[in-house]
């Protein structure tokens, strides 16, 4: 995760980001999810930046 989640009621929402094994960014991103009563998901909606270009 690139942020702290970010809570209001039943819902969060976080930005992440994955890397290659060198370490450099391969894609980035938002996730909100939504949690039943118990606090378990319930939701897990994503959404993806655009990719770096190739090299």
């Amino acid at each position: 995760m690139t942020s702290e989640p970010a809570r209001h009621h039943d819902s969060a929402l976080f930005h992440w980001r994955i890397t290659d094994a060198a370490g450099a960014t391969v894609l980035t991103g938002l996730d909100v999810v939504q949690v039943d009563d118990a606090g378990r998901i319930r939701r897990l909606t994503g959404f993806f930046d655009q990719a770096p270009a190739a090299g």
